[in-house]
């Protein structure tokens, strides 16, 4: 019997593999209650065309983006009616109605701002908690405690009799898949033709509120009275189907877009009825549900189920009296091993079939999985590796015997004895056909090789014996941890410490960490169209010579890869510790084109049903690909199948912004946000909508002005910034599901950040004012001391002078004088023609020029008493003096505005300009002299002018007189003083001498230095 089976097994040849109906153990189940923020007794859900979740409670309205719930925040200024939300529904173009359990009235939410319907304008329904939906002509409809109404071009309507709608009350709102509004009262279900904008009376209905319409055009009613079909003719719709009603709104029970029909009020959860159960009966009843139990499609709940929505990422929401769960399909169904199965191992033949061997299951260690699990007897009940052989047979290998599976049964042949007697626990690890041999690592006992062709295994003709990897030149030991074969039969071998070796027909290449490997222990080998070997540290590519590393846009996803499949459009699949990782071909043709380039990629991991991570301590095949294109992963957790033409697309995502924080603050992000003066630190909150797994959206971001680049920041939800100034600021935001690549536009929110006073530009001009007086007052008070200090040297010099000139006065002058005196008395005394009165003349001639010099040295020492008075005071008194002494007319004139001259340079032009005026009045004969000083923006003149005889041109050309130095003696002193001096004279017409001192050098600095003095 148990040969029949195993014939059995190996002949059927099921063409394709079945795919296995998801249980609602293949669901993710995530539940949120109040310790999670979410409000307990929700009545109603709407999912707007942004993404957002609303959810209507008697604690308020919410929404939610899949992770975080927010208690809605009315614009300033506005607020909702009551708190006690019965009923919603979102319409395409973005509106959301809201409808009070309590009160006449209902909102409507639009562009962030509401607008309330009561009796003052129109509305005269009641209380809306029974149902509120639009339809396809942008009329709103709804169910209230006072009758039925209609919203439409801006005006309200009861329906009743007249509309051909009865006389009750309605109790339920439902839209179906093409569009028809249905409409329930305590007894009849009525549908609105939108034709003859009548209601047609469709029947009674038990108890049942709900209608909802399968994907074959079936009407279906739902409520406490049970589950059942329309009859008559109304129950059942010609013409396509769509997956989805055009508006979707909540209620308690439904069909998906596969075509499950989903109930609450399945104790003590929600049961879900695939289109094998549903589809030709009338009525879904106990036994079903049953069934539907048994078969593990139902689930519980957080608590009894209220009312269900599917959104558009096909999750299905159901509310309860404690929150909200969600029932999301994974992307893996999970394939019924026995439990406790581990260490699975995988293999697909051509012809369809698909095998798993396990380690440690107790009911077997090798199963038929492609047409449901079937355990398969076998010679050697320890199987565990898996290959298939060049000729498409499958390949098994234990402890004592290397099997072959084929449609003539199953044939042996013996392991190495070595392995047999050396360690009980020594198994085949790994199986390679190269197609004159079969490779077997063992788990004790290192790499064997068997020659011969696999076809004849186990055949009496067949000869074969083991051959040790040492004997064909490869290293011994422990073996290697992977095994590949390529297009040219040759064999790869993998080994730890990244070590790897091609076997060419007994020619051996080696490649190790100098060639560019560097993945530690090299786990998987894939030698297909590229050479790629995996490890514990990532993933390498073979080009050229060298071993290049690929990178992902996550650290360490490439870590622990066990094996890589591609499928019939070009796409590569990976099985690693995260779970499975599907590349596009454009992709990963980038990323050998470019390895420096990250690998974008879509993961499938826990949030998909993948649980667990790839079997790693062996080297199994942990993946398949089947002839029918179903893939088949080996995971910690059990083996699972994927259908890649039922994977949910990737839908992009668009980021949102949820709120700006500064400290116990909140600002809505609904428009630019102001912050108050003084903000430093801010947290800015933000979300993604539409992703199907929001949990695995990722964020980056930028605030321009502070960070010089994006932020990627991986599935974070919050930015927060410090020592921030006032300014204006830019916040932007992008958010991708894995698998897709970056968007070129972002989300955008403006923050300004009021400064405070002494941040505003007003303050920093104050205080360059402040500082600015203060460096004026410091300047004044700086040249007020050196003014005082040059005046205080100036009066220590002048009285010195004064000293010295009273004493030439009273000392060398007058015994000069006498000494003349005593010459004239013995001068006198002599008789005329004496020969000594020509050389006492001389004598006294020269006594009477030194007594002149010594009274000039004396006024000129004692004429900067009169600087006192100023430069100009002094000049004139001297001028005036030498009129007086002359009898030649004198004028003095000052022009300009007058300034301090520097203490330094004012002797200098006394100097000059008395040397001046006594060369006018002793030598040029004039009949008038002028002295000028002229007080110029740019520079200081001094100038003396008389109308005498002039000077003669060879004076003017040599610039002085025959043992006269007086003129070289002005030069110097001019230059002296950083000046100029310029003589003009022509005969006749008079001489004019001219100092010309630069500003910098004859004025003192002014006490505010910037202001500009007038020029001339």
């Amino acid at each position: 019997m148990r040969g029949i089976a195993l014939l059995w097994l190996l002949c059927a040849a099921p063409g394709h593999a079945a795919a296995y109906t998801p249980t609602l153990r293949d669901y993710q189940h995530d539940m949120w209650t109040a310790n999670d923020g979410m409000p307990a007794d929700i009545w109603s859900l709407a999912e707007d065309n942004q993404g957002w979740l609303w959810i209507a409670s008697m604690a308020g309205l919410y929404r939610f983006d899949g992770i975080h719930v927010q208690p809605f925040q009315p614009a300033p200024g506005e607020a909702l009616l009551s708190e006690k939300i019965g009923a919603l529904s979102a319409l395409p173009n973005g509106d959301l109605w809201i409808c009070y359990a309590q009160g006449h009235a209902l909102s409507l939410l639009r562009n962030g701002h509401l607008l309330h319907y009561t009796e003052q304008n129109g509305y005269h329904g009641g209380a809306c908690a029974l149902g509120i939906t639009g339809d396809l002509d942008n009329n709103l409809w709804v169910a209230g405690s006072d009758g039925l109404m209609r919203f439409s071009a801006g005006r309200w309507t009861r329906l009743g009799p007249a509309q051909g709608f009865g006389s009750g009350l309605p109790e339920g709102l439902n839209l179906d898949r093409q569009g028809r509004l249905w409409v329930t009262t305590a007894q009849r279900v009525y549908l609105y033709q939108r034709a003859q904008q009548r209601f047609i009376d469709a029947g009674p209905h038990s108890n049942q509120h709900t209608v909802m319409q399968a994907p074959d055009g079936q009407i279906w009613l739902w409520g406490p009275g049970g589950t059942s079909a329309l009859p008559g003719p109304l129950g059942h719709a010609e013409g396509p189907v769509p997956a989805r009603p055009p508006i979707n709104n909540s209620d308690g029970a439904l069909f998906d877009h596969q075509g499950n029909l989903w109930q609450a009020l399945c104790p003590p959860g929600v049961c879900r009825f695939t289109p094998a159960v549903w589809r030709g009966r009338t009525r879904i009843d106990a036994a079903t549900r049953q069934a539907a139990v048994t078969a593990g499609q139902q689930a519980p709940a957080s608590a009894e189920p209220l009312v269900m929505l599917e959104d558009r990422q096909s999750n299905l929401w159901v509310t309860t009296r404690l929150g909200l769960d969600r029932y999301r399909p994974n992307a893996f169904v999970r394939v019924p091993l026995p439990d406790f199965s581990s260490y699975i191992g995988i293999a697909a033949q051509p012809d369809g079939k698909v095998w798993a061997s396990t380690l440690s299951s107790p009911e077997g260690h090798l199963w038929r999985v492609d047409q449901g699990v079937q355990a398969v007897p076998g010679v050697d009940p320890l199987v565990h590796a898996l290959a298939v052989a060049h000729d498409g047979a499958l390949l098994a290998g234990g402890r004592t015997v290397l099997q072959r599976y084929d449609a003539s049964g199953v044939r042996a042949a013996p392991m190495p004895p070595e392995i047999q007697t050396a360690n009980s626990a020594s198994r085949a690890r790994a199986l390679l056909d190269d197609g004159s041999g079969i490779w077997a690592r063992f788990s004790y006992g290192g790499l064997w090789r068997r020659p011969g062709d696999s076809a004849l295994l186990g055949m009496p003709s067949a000869q074969g014996t083991w051959l040790r990897a040492s004997s064909l030149g490869l290293p011994d030991g422990a073996g290697p941890v992977a095994l590949a074969l390529d297009a040219q039969q040759r064999v790869w071998l993998g080994y730890s410490h990244n070590r790897l070796l091609r076997y060419d027909h007994g020619q051996i290449t080696q490649w190790g960490a100098a060639d560019g490997i560097d993945v530690l222990n090299i786990n998987f080998v894939s030698a297909g169209r590229e050479l790629v070997i995996a490890g514990e540290k990532g993933l390498q590519v073979l080009q050229g010579n060298r071993f290049k590393t690929l990178y992902a846009d996550e650290p360490g996803v490439l870590n622990g890869i066990t094996a890589l499949l591609r499928t019939p459009d070009g796409s590569v699949w990976l099985n690693g510790r995260r779970g499975v990782l599907r590349i596009s071909a454009t992709q990963w043709q980038a990323a050998l084109d470019n390895p420096a380039t990250p690998l974008h990629y879509r993961l499938l991991g826990a949030h998909e049903g993948y649980r667990g991570e790839a079997t790693a301590p062996f080297p199994l095949p942990s993946a398949a690909l089947s002839p029918d294109g179903l893939l088949w992963f080996a995971s910690s957790d059990g083996l699972l199948q994927l259908d890649p033409a039922q994977l949910a697309p990737v839908a992009p995502t668009h980021a949102d912004f949820l709120q700006v924080a500064v400290n116990d603050q909140r600002w809505s992000t609904d428009q630019p946000v102001t912050l108050p003066a003084g903000t430093r630190e801010l947290q800015i909150a933000y979300t993604a909508l539409g992703s199907r797994v929001p949990e695995q959206v990722r964020f980056r971001y930028q605030l321009e002005g502070v960070d010089p680049d994006w932020k990627s920041v991986g599935t974070r939800r919050d930015a927060n910034y410090t020592n921030l100034g006032p300014g204006e600021y830019r916040f932007r935001l992008q958010a991708i599901t894995p698998g897709s690549a970056w968007p070129e536009d972002a989300a955008e929110l403006h923050i300004r950040i009021t400064p405070r006073f002494d941040q505003t530009g007003w303050f920093a001009l104050l205080g360059l004012l402040l500082l600015g007086g203060a460096l004026v007052a410091l300047y004044r008070w700086r040249v007020r001391y050196l003014t005082r200090q040059i005046y205080a040297q100036m009066n220590t010099r002048l009285q010195e002078r004064q000293d010295i000139a009273r004493t030439l006065h009273d000392t060398f002058l007058q015994a000069v004088y006498a000494l003349t005196l005593r010459f004239q008395t013995v001068q006198l005394s002599l008789p005329p023609g004496h020969p000594l009165h020509p050389q006492m003349d001389d004598a006294m001639e020269r006594a009477e020029a030194l007594l002149e010099e010594g009274r000039d040295q004396v006024m000129n020492l004692r004429s900067e008493g009169r600087m006192q008075q100023g430069l100009f005071e002094a000049l004139r008194q001297v001028g005036t003096d030498l009129m007086l002494q002359h009898g030649v007319p004198f004028e003095a004139r000052r022009c300009g505005s007058i300034r301090a001259l520097s203490p330094g340079v004012i002797d200098n032009l006394f100097q000059l300009g008395r040397e001046a005026m006594i060369n006018a009045y002793q030598h040029a004969q004039a009949r008038h002299i002028q002295l000028r000083l002229d007080y110029k923006r740019r520079e200081f003149v001094l100038s003396v002018c008389d109308d005498g005889r002039g000077l003669d041109a060879e004076i003017l050309q040599r610039g002085h007189k025959d043992r006269h130095w007086g003129i070289p003696g002005m030069t110097e002193r001019a230059n002296k003083i950083g000046g100029t001096l310029q003589i003009d004279s022509m005969p006749t017409r008079g001489t004019r001498i001219v100092v010309t001192l630069p500003a910098r050098a004859a004025y003192l600095p002014r006490a505010w230095p910037w202001r500009r003095w007038p020029g001339r």
